[in-house]
């Protein structure tokens, strides 16, 4: 007798910061209560369910019970013992208190503490035949006493009244027919119901493919410019251009574009960087704002002859007599200084 009074010293021990922990019983095999503090009704209630825990559950199996004010919490630890645990906290909570307290007492006997979720099989209800993979179970409400091992918890989780069967498997990584098995059980001890099965639908059909789609795309062939000569480039790369001397500052410059025209902006908001009309050519390239070198002069000789940049060291003329003398293509202008 001195094991078992260890032991209710050790429960006391353990729970005596849980105030809201009404009491604990240990039940031995026979049925018997070696440590209680729990009521009387309460104690006759587990040592109910003890009993039948010990007969056709694994051990780590629980069971829940709800009483009017609070839980009961009814677990095998071991071959010989149950562990039950009343309290007026979360069903979850009083679950991980008793596996901690499980853990204690197995630890104090040296015996391997239970799994926190059952391993072993326990006896499920015939699979109705009914229960078809798109029928879709629910929650009752009310109270049930019925063992709940890991894979149980597993399905229970997985109800939400909207997936069948099927996705509930799938959810839980469970057999198919382990699902339909446990779900069965649940359904025989109140706690499941099945209301609903939900239809079965077709897999829609892929739209078929339009004609059009089927046509081969038209491109337009693109026709090639010209390329530049090296000693033209050579020359390029001795052209600098800077903002005009009426603008004092880019902002100002940029005020004066449309602020669509990526390219124009990109050249205004690096026309102050020393930069050569050579080196705006491969920075806009490279930026994908322009395909060829043509487009970049072109863009560069369009802000000339609105007055917005000029040639370092070029001497402006009237604007409108800068825009009628601009020649027909902007990389002739820039070689103008050659000729």
């Amino acid at each position: 007798m001195g094991e078992h009074v260890d032991l209710g010293e050790l429960i006391t021990t353990e729970l005596g910061d849980q105030l809201r922990i009404l009491g604990a019983s240990i039940i031995a095999d026979e049925g018997k209560a070696l440590f209680s503090s729990l009521p009387s009704s309460t104690l006759r209630i587990a040592m109910r369910i003890g009993r039948e825990m010990l007969s056709v559950s694994g051990i780590g199996d629980y069971s829940v019970k709800k009483l009017k004010n609070s839980s009961l919490i009814v677990m095998r630890i071991s071959d010989p013992l149950v562990l039950a645990l009343e309290g007026q906290e979360l069903e979850g909570v009083l679950i991980s208190l008793a596996n901690r307290l499980a853990s204690k007492i197995n630890e104090a006997l040296g015996q391997e503490a239970p799994p926190v979720e059952g391993t072993q099989a326990r006896q499920v209800a015939p699979v109705a035949a009914s229960l078809t993979p798109n029928a879709v179970p629910e929650l009752r409400p009310g109270s049930a006493e019925v063992v709940l091992d890991g894979n149980t918890i597993k399905v229970l989780r997985a109800i939400d009244g909207s997936s069948d069967v099927a996705s509930i498997a799938r959810a839980t990584g469970l057999g198919l027919e382990e699902t339909k098995a446990i779900i069965s059980h649940l359904v025989a001890s109140g706690l499941v119901a099945l209301t609903k099965v939900r239809p079965e639908v077709e897999a829609p059909k892929p739209p078929a493919l339009p004609t059009r789609l089927l046509l081969r795309p038209v491109v337009k062939e693109r026709v090639p410019t010209k390329p530049i000569r090296p000693e033209d480039l050579r020359h390029l790369e001795k052209i600098v251009y800077v903002l005009d001397n009426r603008f004092k500052s880019r902002e100002e410059a940029l005020s004066a574009i449309s602020p669509s025209d990526e390219l124009l902006v990109f050249i205004l908001n690096n026309i102050n960087d020393g930069l050569s009309a050579l080196d705006c050519i491969r920075m806009a390239i490279a930026e994908g704002l322009a395909e060829n070198p043509h487009a970049v002069l072109a863009a560069l000789e369009s802000l000339r002859s609105m007055g917005i940049i000029r040639r370092k060291g070029e001497k402006r003329t009237a604007r409108h007599e800068l825009e009628r003398s601009l020649p027909s293509t902007s990389t002739s202008v820039l070689l103008l200084g050659r000729m």
